[in-house]
């Protein structure tokens, strides 16, 4: 059977599904809903020719240009301790300065002093999410996270993440 003929005789059914959900009661609007939804998936799967690797990638790629693919950034106050992590320059006493100025933020309740701030991908409509972490960070906010360099990496990788997660509940 050609995809041609896949893409049609999914694209059918799919729609005879919804039509006999028409003034039905909830329980068969539910199992007709099912149908369409594996019937759906069935004929994304064999258009990729069961590659769902490929599938997710293509929806990703269609939410980025359609703009609906959402990175989310996460900030909690990191673990590790402050006190030879933050800085190691070298110089012992600027180092020590270091600590005590993202000390004393903390101690105001600025959480973007000592953080780890993770950064989520993750497209509307599926339950799947890409996420990347990075610890041990001390920014004056999330615009200078935004602006480091690192969030950049951070979205490449979450977004990566997401297309094996996609893939993975593609295949369910």
């Amino acid at each position: 059977m050609t995809n041609d003929r896949i893409t049609a005789l999914s694209s059918d059914l799919y729609d005879y599904a919804f039509r006999m959900i028409d003034g039905e009661h909830d329980a068969k609007r539910d199992d007709a809903g099912r149908i369409a939804t594996a019937v759906q998936k069935a004929f994304e799967y064999s258009a990729y020719g069961g590659d769902y690797a490929g599938l997710a990638d293509r929806i990703i790629c269609d939410a980025e240009h359609d703009g609906t693919l959402e990175y989310g950034i996460d900030v909690c106050q990191d673990d590790a301790p402050v006190r030879g992590n933050a800085s190691a320059s070298g110089d012992d006493y600027r180092d020590r300065n270091v600590e005590d100025v993202i000390i004393a933020r903390l101690e105001g309740g600025d959480v973007w002093a000592w953080a780890t701030v993770s950064v989520t991908c993750r497209v509307p409509g599926h339950r799947a999410f890409g996420v990347d972490h990075l610890g041990c960070c001390s920014y004056a906010n999330e615009d200078g996270f935004k602006s480091g360099g690192y969030y950049d990496d951070m979205c490449s990788e979450s977004r990566q993440a997401l297309k094996v997660a996609l893939a993975e509940e593609l295949a369910r």
